[in-house]
């Protein structure tokens, strides 16, 4: 009772349920209210009223959308508080705005641009800045720079000096937001409403700086929606949404589009990057990283206009420059776009931008595996996962690959050969640890088509840049991942088996399974010292994973980096877990 007769309360608007008693609120006690709640009254969870009922549904959908600052001056006086600014529907009905792109071609976004200039259409402020600032703000701004990478790992002074410097600004329909010439100094968190880029720079960029994709970018404008950013490549992984995507024609600006005008959070990069180099041991990575890519860049292009075999030399090659040839040099040493590398993966593709910079920085190489040399060997311990660049790996048979195996080059295992031999022998002959079997395939069977899908693959990634959205070729991934997960099941591979780039090589499940996953913390060196002679079949590869006859370019992942990035990611764990090849 007391609940029903609290005493009525001033509001703008008012949503009220209404259905079946005793569950729901009946009709006639709605229609019962003094008049002047009426007015401001919409009925929910109910498909239609009577005829005459001077009630109202709420409108659905996102086009429907009630927006408090949404009532024109023109049509509604401001009256005193029993008689507020909504009126009844046989009067007019609420400002709804086309939350849409409100049918805006690009010549119609130039003719409006004129308008700009003129003063008289500033006198009105934007609506989405009518709304009363409120303590819940400062939750907002934190929750969308949540999702731009490195924020998430800033401490808490950090992040009070992030929220300190943040400026929170409003702009009317087709005002300019940002100008092409500040898309890389500010980073531009969008609040409400949806922007759009046009065309007004003329300067483009040198075409050296762009990945194939960042050339093939589509030349439509690109839109942003509320909690969408834009800014340096380092913080907006996506090309076409960040502050270097010219189109090939220039760096363009952004402007407003929405009718009730937009809100943005803007952050100065220049103090920005301090915060986030002190703040955030992952950001300083990332950083040092991409030096370290820019030097190699910078170390090709001399290697490709001086003498080669003094070059090097002079880089510590020895007397084993003489037998390197130019392309394996330059296949080393490559440049390669990482998102693109993640675009070939069904799912790896679906990473959030914070998930992507993440695993980017935790990467390490590229490196260049000769053809034939082993990523893994049945018995090694599961200290790397890995992810090609270019060329193909394959499984092969355990007592063939141990014998061929060159451990001077390009492996990780910490035994030696004749230890190697003595440990096969030992896991095998006490059934410790069984080899993966390598089956025979029926054409007809579901293995022939995942062998044929993988090979169309292969020949697909050489000279393809997949598209983000490529819905057949996610499919036929799809089914080879679930095949790929009953060879798991079942400790099995076949012959054909070809993984190509983009393709993740790790066994997850063993990985993160019972003492490994709780000891990650460790150093390589200290977790396999802790193994000693402990024998456990969730500490050791089960097949052998071998180059292709082209070679293969991986970049690795440390085991303890990896399941860190899990541990926060449980999701990309899941898609993940169950198999050796994730495609």
């Amino acid at each position: 009772n007391n609940i029903r007769f609290l005493p009525l309360q001033e509001c703008d608007l008012l949503l009220h349920e209404s259905g079946a008693p005793p569950i729901h609120t009946p009709l006639h006690v709605l229609l019962a209210l003094p008049e002047e709640v009426k007015r401001r009254l919409y009925v929910v969870h109910t498909a239609e009223l009577p005829e005459d009922c001077e009630l109202r549904v709420a409108p659905t959908g996102t086009k429907g959308t009630i927006r408090l600052d949404g009532f024109q001056s023109s049509t509604c006086a401001n009256v005193g508080p029993k008689d507020k600014n909504i009126t009844s529907s046989t009067n007019r009905e609420l400002c709804l705005p086309v939350d849409g792109l409100c049918n805006l071609s690009l010549s119609e976004v130039s003719v409006n641009e004129s308008q700009i200039s003129d003063t008289s259409s500033l006198e009105k402020m934007p609506l989405s800045s009518l709304r009363p600032t409120c303590v819940s703000d400062a939750w907002f701004i934190l929750n969308l720079l949540s999702v731009v990478p490195f924020f998430s790992s800033l401490s808490y002074a950090s992040t009070m000096d992030v929220l300190e410097m943040a400026q929170v600004e409003s702009f009317m329909k087709n005002e300019t937001v940002l100008t092409c010439h500040r898309r890389n100094e500010l980073l531009c968190v969008i609040w409400e409403g949806k922007c759009m880029d046009i065309e007004r720079a003329s300067t483009n960029y040198p075409q050296d700086r762009k990945t194939k994709s960042e050339v093939d970018v589509q030349k439509q404008p690109t839109f942003w929606h509320a909690g969408d950013w834009t800014g340096p490549k380092s913080l907006q992984p996506e090309w076409s949404l960040s502050g270097d995507c010219d189109h090939g024609k220039g760096v363009k600006d952004i402007i407003a589009i929405s009718e009730h005008g937009v809100k943005v959070i803007l952050l100065n990069m220049n103090t920005l990057d301090g915060i986030l180099k002190s703040g955030s041991p992952l950001y300083r990575k990332y950083l040092t990283k991409k030096a370290k890519e820019e030097e190699e860049v910078a170390l090709r292009k001399e290697f490709n206009v001086g003498n080669k075999l003094e070059f090097l030399m002079s880089k510590g090659w020895g007397s084993s420059a003489r037998s390197l040839d130019d392309s394996s040099y330059l296949a080393h040493n490559s440049s390669f776009n990482f998102l693109d590398i993640l675009m070939q993966n069904s799912a790896l593709s679906d990473l959030t931008a914070v998930q992507i910079r993440h695993l980017e920085a935790l990467s390490e190489g590229p490196r260049k595996y000769r053809p034939g040399e082993l990523l893994w060997q049945y018995g090694d311990y599961i200290n790397f996962a890995f992810i090609i660049v270019s060329g193909t790996a394959k499984f092969v048979d355990t007592r063939n690959a141990l014998l061929n195996r060159r451990l001077s080059t390009g492996s990780y295992s910490q035994f030696n050969k004749t230890e190697m031999q003595s440990r096969f022998q030992r896991l095998s002959s006490n059934e410790i640890l069984r080899p993966d079997k390598q089956i025979i395939v029926s054409p007809s069977s579901e293995y022939a088509k995942l062998e044929q899908i993988l090979k169309s693959l292969a020949e697909e990634n050489k000279y393809t840049i997949i598209p983000k959205d490529d819905q057949p070729r996610k499919s036929l991934s799809r089914f080879a991942n679930k095949v790929l997960a009953r060879l798991y099941a079942r400790s099995a591979y076949t012959e054909g088996l070809v993984f190509s780039k983009g393709h993740f090589l790790s066994d997850t499940s063993r990985m993160v399974r019972g003492s490994l996953a709780g000891e990650h913390y460790k150093t390589n060196e200290e977790w396999t010292k802790s193994i000693g002679e402990d024998v456990d079949t969730t500490h050791f590869h089960s097949s052998n994973l071998a180059v292709g006859p082209e070679g293969c370019t991986v970049l690795y992942f440390p085991r303890e980096s990896l399941i860190s990035f899990l541990d926060s990611h449980p999701g990309v764990l899941l898609s993940l877990l169950g198999t050796q090849v994730v495609v």
